[in-house]
């Protein structure tokens, strides 16, 4: 490792202008590390002689010796791929000290019986963090470096957004639909349709080819995952229930279909079992399941299973934050809606999320999930039958002829302009039927 310091160093002193260029901890150096505080101290004015007196200056007693050495390093200036190439190693070399020096502490905690195991895990996983900090820090931040990035993307066909399954939200948003790195906000009462709303968009991402995990903080892995089948297929979810119960159905067949069709698709389902309860567990879990499968979308459900108080749903905004830059993911959280606007209704540009009002001035996008008791449930009168008939969605109408319009409104967007449409749901199996801008009978 001397040897990366003192290249990292004599590239520095050969070619000053790099001092500004290269991203390095001065914690990284050891025995250099008095020259690369000189060479900064110095700001780029910088020869052999002014810099053996800036280090005999702080008694520094093998100036003339280092900087000898150092000189003898480039006969030819050093191109800026290697000054970069030690940097990276210099602070790859750091990273993996403190993290051997987390994993120590660790390891004595864990030796101890009278810390839980929990906080161990829990410990696990800020450390597994912050190691992936480290890496994700070390990427060039320049213009050139950016639009460098952003073309191999390009390159690789990879498009910069995909369709959240709402074609009018899609169409007002400058994006064009969920991007990596952004976080959106999904709010409602109870049974307000937040959950199958989002399922519609986890359906549109697997459709897309992208890969999703669900974070289920109420139920099992199964429900969520009946679910997102019904979702699909239009098949009532008490039919997957009674599948598993080994009970004769007239859906038997579709609900093996279904089973076919996601056992093949790359979605995956953390429940309690997986101890996600603690929201301290999340940034781990989605940091290895980003490096094995790829993650595009993640789903937290919901947001105040985790806490309801004021502060610690502010910790976990930052967390949700770092996360989704770090693991460059999409995330989606739903969240109940506070009381007071459950009675009163909230406010255009309002984003009223149950214990934080602050979640809508700091997401991407922040929709608002309504149903009316008293409305949306209703039968499907001829204008709607002869829509449904057009778009091919006869067959997944139950035998009632009852649907559900729900209100799905775009109250916050960053980039792109606020809107209101509507869905009309099958209510039994959750699969949306069609969306539009005009209801047919909510206000």
């Amino acid at each position: 490792m001397d040897n990366y310091e003192a290249y990292l160093c004599a590239a520095l002193l050969k070619c000053p202008e790099f001092i500004e260029m290269v991203q390095v901890e001065e914690k990284a150096f050891t025995k250099y590390r008095p020259v690369y505080e000189c060479l900064v101290f110095l700001k780029g004015d910088t020869n052999p002689g002014s810099l053996v007196q800036e280090l005999q200056n702080r008694n520094f007693k093998e100036a003339i010796k280092v900087v000898s050495t150092m000189v003898g390093l480039y006969p030819d200036p050093p191109e800026l791929e290697q000054v970069e190439f030690y940097a990276q190693r210099l602070n790859e070399s750091y990273s993996k000290k403190s993290l051997l020096k987390s994993l120590t502490t660790l390891c004595n905690d864990v030796k101890d019986d009278s810390v839980p195991l929990s906080l161990n895990l829990s410990e696990l996983g800020q450390i597994a963090v912050s190691a992936q900090s480290g890496l994700v820090d070390m990427r060039e931040p320049t213009g050139a470096a950016i639009v460098g990035r952003a073309l191999e993307k390009a390159a690789k066909g990879i498009p910069p957004s995909f369709s959240c399954g709402f074609p009018l939200i899609d169409e007002n948003l400058q994006w064009r639909g969920l991007k990596h790195g952004h976080i959106w906000v999904i709010v409602g009462g109870y049974k307000q349709y937040k959950s199958r709303t989002v399922l519609e968009m986890c359906n549109a991402a697997l459709t897309q080819g992208k890969s999703v995990s669900y974070i289920g903080l109420e139920s099992d892995e199964y429900s969520f995952s009946s679910a997102l089948m019904g979702n699909r297929f239009g098949i009532p979810v008490r039919f997957f229930e009674e599948f598993l119960a080994n009970q004769k159905t007239p859906r038997d067949v579709d609900v093996r279909e279904a089973h076919e069709w996601l056992m093949e698709q790359p979605w995956r389902v953390y429940d309690r079992k997986q101890g996600i309860g603690s929201w301290k567990r999340f940034s781990s879990l989605i940091m290895a399941d980003k490096m094995r499968y790829n993650t595009d979308l993640v789903v937290v459900d919901h947001l105040q299973k985790w806490s309801k108080a004021y502060d610690v749903l502010g910790e976990i905004d930052n967390m949700l934050t770092d996360v989704a830059q770090q693991a460059d993911v999409a995330i989606i959280v739903l969240s109940q809606m506070n009381t007071v606007n459950i009675r009163q209704g909230a406010a255009e540009g309002e984003l009223p999320t149950k214990g934080s009002g602050d979640y809508g001035a700091l997401v991407e996008a922040g929709i608002e999930v309504t149903k009316d008791p008293s409305k949306s449930d209703f039968t499907a009168f001829p204008l709607i039958l002869d829509q449904l008939q057009q778009k091919g969605m006869m067959p997944y109408l139950n035998r009632q002829q009852l649907v559900s319009e729900i209100c799905v409104n775009l109250k916050i967007v960053r980039a792109g302009n606020p809107i209101r449409s509507f869905a009309l749901f099958e209510p039994y199996s959750g699969k949306v039927l069609m969306t539009y801008q005009k209801p047919f009978v909510l206000d």
